[in-house]
């Protein structure tokens, strides 16, 4: 009996052995394979190949596999909204004019940590900078929407 058992775990054992079979792959994101005749070619973007081990059926190559890269894009603000301000650097208030632009302007004030200083609608064309301390700023102009028109780089001073 234990014969028997023995026997039909050996069969079923190595049955499943020969079931597996490796055949050579690239595992990344990117690449191709291209045959002609008996030339073939597999490459995969970003692999640099330092070692490669095996025989004729089987190929292990140790490397750098670079994953998918997907572009990354900004999308550019297509206004022709010219800004002037000044005087930079400012003490007591900063003056800010366009030419071109006669709706409502939103004032967005950053210091150097990303906090918001002031965040408001511009009156009579300036900024009062008296209470804040020196340093340099972020100023953001803003539409009615909320869209960045323009972007400067303020320096408070006594």
């Amino acid at each position: 009996m234990k014969k028997t058992i023995l026997v039909t775990l050996y069969c079923l054992f190595f049955s499943t052995l020969g079931a597996q079979q490796i055949s050579p792959s690239v595992l990344n994101a990117n690449g191709n394979n291209f045959s002609s005749g008996s030339a073939q070619l597999t490459f995969s973007v970003g692999e640099v190949a330092v070692t490669k081990v095996g025989n004729s059926n089987n190929a292990i190559t140790q490397g750098f596999l670079q994953p998918k890269v997907n572009g990354v894009s900004i999308k550019e603000n297509n206004t022709s909204v010219d800004f002037v301000v000044y005087p930079n650097p400012a003490s007591t208030e900063l003056n800010i004019r366009s030419s071109n632009y006669k709706n409502t302007v939103n004032v967005k004030l950053m210091d150097g940590l990303g906090r918001t200083m002031y965040n408001g609608e511009l009156k009579n064309n300036t900024l009062s900078l008296e209470s804040f301390p020196n340093g340099i700023y972020q100023l953001l102009l803003l539409d009615n929407e909320q869209k960045v028109m323009e972007h400067k780089t303020i320096t408070k001073i006594d």
